[in-house]
């Protein structure tokens, strides 16, 4: 996908000032609608451009798994043998591999990815427009069900799978935590770039073998895609980072 340099940032602040206290008055604090729409118009017209452009190359597409390693030593525990250590039990461990997903599936995924950074940056807005004019804090649980209406809305937020968007709201969460704790900076929102991501929960993926250098993910809505088995999984898959690096 295409993206045009209009930067949500730049048009955050002059909307929610014409807004004002209007968006608030009723008590009541709807997703920013206004921004949506800005939102919408911006999609359409990439989608427009992308459909009017050269054929471009095939993205790089890597994939991050959260694994539990399969422990030994805790089956043996389980099943009841004498000379089981005794241990905590162990912390997930990250693995890195290079997908290879279809034509059709590298160009939804690249769709994902900005629709998820649209959805993260309108998270933001509401929640700078809630504290900056009603003293509110919002938090994803509450957002969760604008989001649902967005869904319902706008086709291009419904194709984006429902954990991945609500990913990209929890991910606003951690923002404003690692904030307050002092780890990182104030909040800021995303600008439109190369490299594209999205993340999905371990109950909506399954990870398969196919021999000893190739493995398949199951990804909602795009089936099955194949990946480097670059090193064994394992264990069970908790959680999947993917990261899409668009070649312009």
């Amino acid at each position: 996908m295409i993206g045009l340099p209009v930067e949500l940032a730049e048009f955050a602040t002059k909307a929610s000032t014409d807004a004002g206290e209007g968006l608030l008055e009723t008590g009541e604090l709807p997703v920013a609608k206004h921004l949506a729409a800005v939102l919408h118009h911006e999609h359409e017209v990439d989608m427009k451009l992308l459909a009017e452009s050269a054929p471009r190359r095939r993205s790089v597409v890597d994939m991050h798994l959260s694994v539990t390693p399969s422990w030994h030593g805790m089956d043996m525990a389980r099943s009841g043998h004498k000379k089981a250590p005794r241990r905590n039990p162990p912390a997930n461990e990250g693995r890195r591999y290079r997908l290879y997903p279809t034509a059709t599936a590298d160009e939804v995924m690249t769709g994902w990815g900005h629709t998820r950074r649209a959805i993260r940056n309108l998270g933001l807005e509401q929640r700078i427009t809630a504290w900056r004019y009603a003293k509110k804090t919002v938090r994803s649980f509450a957002q969760s069900h604008d989001l649902t209406e967005l869904r319902q809305e706008y086709d291009w937020v419904r194709a984006l799978p429902a954990q991945a968007a609500q990913r990209a709201l929890a991910d606003v969460d951690a923002a404003y935590e690692n904030f307050f704790s002092g780890r990182s900076r104030f909040p800021t929102f995303e600008k439109r770039s190369a490299t594209l991501r999205f993340s999905l929960p371990g109950q909506a993926l399954e990870v398969r073998r196919l021999n000893r250098h190739w493995g398949e993910v199951r990804i909602p809505k795009l089936g099955w895609q194949r990946f480097r088995m670059s090193r064994a999984l394992g264990g069970l898959s908790t959680a999947a980072h993917i990261v899409v690096c668009v070649s312009r």
